[in-house]
């Protein structure tokens, strides 16, 4: 996918990598590469800081919650919005996704516009039948398997408080033996999370494209290999071990810093560094992939046209920095800010918008300047008013947004300051940040900024308004007022 001048409609790639963080690229030799020889965007954020509440904004160019809550499973549907696949197939695309994440699934409305849209985790299932996983909506359950009722027993007490520091490395040690039992003997993959493995999807895609392949393409594939902690993708790392007691010994740290990640009161200094390095290793990993997925398109797509790949992640990653461990609940830029690279086939003139503020809203505007269209028209193809279409382009700033239970969160980030309000109960919390002099966002400026903090409030209050939510944008007009 070199460089080159467009004389057709490019194929657009769509590559997303759940929970990627924007500081670790540096991290990946490959992402890296493909980075300097592209277009790396300086100031990209997520809409939201977990699954349910930055798709919505990738594919519809609005807001996560625009005229919608999220459901009793946190998730976010999408099916009375127009998508982009569905704009991108009215011009003539043949639009396919590979994805493995219960949020982003035809359930929620993601299959929309899509000529093909696969479910991994089914597929591998139905395909394969290597897998033990069943997929649940209401969570992510494994089918039974007698050798999981010790590590169910122990995770119950540890819920319930009933087991020490001393007590928990014990039980560790325990269900490292199992896991090696399961390995090693019967042959059960190590993976906790129910994804498959990057390198399976990969393989997919490509059995995929070489039935399904024509031109123009839209492509988007879906990477989990990072998700939670890197907990559900640490057996490739670890099948590539040569011997059984390496593979043991990384068992059982894996298994003391999961059941320790579990109990907020048990994390110490060398708990999160340990978890730091193994995430180090599933980013080595999601660049081998990456390596992999780049290769089988450069054989696949290049010799028939033009291709634009675009490499994002839907959020970020907390490791404690404002007392996450995780993510889904908060607005900062560990979980919001995450890296944007195109590479291949793109106009010179997109060059001028990479040091610009973007969001995963822009990402429609982006993909019509790639077709040479202009954005209005994608107002008018994806049905968005003229008013809510003008107002968040005449924007300085972004907006993020996440809403769990009776804690609803809204933030507006500029390139110099961040303003954060919290609607939790019947209380209305706020935080202004100057992200310039304090990127880390450590110290609430609210007071010493109290205009500043006005202007970001009535902004927000707007945008509150133009997604539907009548009720909270009266309770923060309330709120300036006071």
């Amino acid at each position: 996918m070199r460089r080159m001048a467009m004389t057709r409609m490019p194929n657009i790639v769509l590559v997303t990598i759940d929970t990627l963080r924007y500081d670790e690229v540096n991290k990946m030799h490959f992402l890296r590469k493909i980075a300097s020889k592209g277009m790396f965007f300086e100031n990209h954020y997520a809409n939201g800081p977990a699954t349910p509440f930055s798709f919505p904004s990738i594919h519809t160019s609005l807001p996560p919650l625009w005229r919608t809550k999220p459901d009793k499973y946190n998730g976010v549907a999408i099916w009375k919005r127009r998508t982009l696949a569905e704009v991108l197939k009215r011009f003539g695309y043949r639009t396919i996704a590979l994805v493995d994440n219960p949020y982003v699934s035809s359930y929620y409305g993601y299959s929309k516009g899509f000529d093909l849209f696969i479910d991994l985790q089914e597929y591998w299932e139905r395909i394969e039948k290597k897998r033990i996983w069943v997929r649940s909506l209401t969570g992510m359950k494994q089918g039974f398997n007698l050798l999981r009722v010790p590590e169910r027993v122990i995770k119950w007490l540890m819920y319930h408080k009933a087991l020490s520091a001393k007590n928990i490395d014990l039980a560790s040690l325990l269900i490292a033996f199992i896991d090696i039992l399961q390995y090693k003997i019967l042959s059960i993959n190590l993976e906790r999370m129910p994804a498959v493995r990057g390198e399976d999807s990969v393989r997919i895609t490509g059995h995929i494209l070489q039935r399904y392949l024509r031109t123009p393409l839209f492509l988007w594939v879906h990477i989990m290999d990072l998700h939670d902690n890197g907990f559900g993708s640490y057996a490739p790392p670890l099948n590539r071990l040569s011997t059984l007691r390496e593979l043991y010994m990384l068992t059982r740290i894996l298994r003391k810093v999961e059941l320790r990640t579990k109990r907020e009161d048990l994390l110490d200094n060398e708990i999160l560094t340990l978890l730091k390095e193994l995430r180090v290793l599933a980013l080595k990993y999601v660049d081998l992939v990456l390596a992999k997925l780049f290769a089988l398109l450069e054989k696949l797509i290049s010799t028939l046209g033009d291709t634009i790949l675009i490499i994002t992640s839907d959020h970020g990653e907390g490791f404690l920095e404002h007392g996450e461990l995780n993510h889904g609940y908060a607005l900062y830029n560990e979980l919001l800010k995450v890296p944007l690279i195109l590479y291949g086939a793109y106009p010179d003139d997109l060059g001028e918008i990479t040091s610009k503020l973007s969001s995963h809203m822009d990402f429609g505007k982006m993909v019509f300047k790639v077709l040479g269209k202009n954005e209005q028209k994608l107002w008018e193809y994806l049905n968005i008013p003229s008013l809510t279409a003008n107002f968040y382009s005449r924007r300085a700033g972004v907006f993020a947004e996440c809403w769990w239970e009776r804690k609803i969160s809204y933030a507006y980030i500029t390139k110099r300051a961040k303003t954060i309000v919290t609607f939790y109960g019947n209380n209305v919390y706020t935080e202004l940040y100057d992200i310039v002099k304090d990127p880390n966002e450590k110290v609430n400026i609210v007071d010493s900024n109290p205009d500043l903090l006005k202007e970001h409030l009535k902004i927000l209050r707007k945008h509150i308004l133009l997604e539907g939510h009548i009720a909270l944008a009266k309770r923060l007009h309330d709120y300036l007022k006071d």
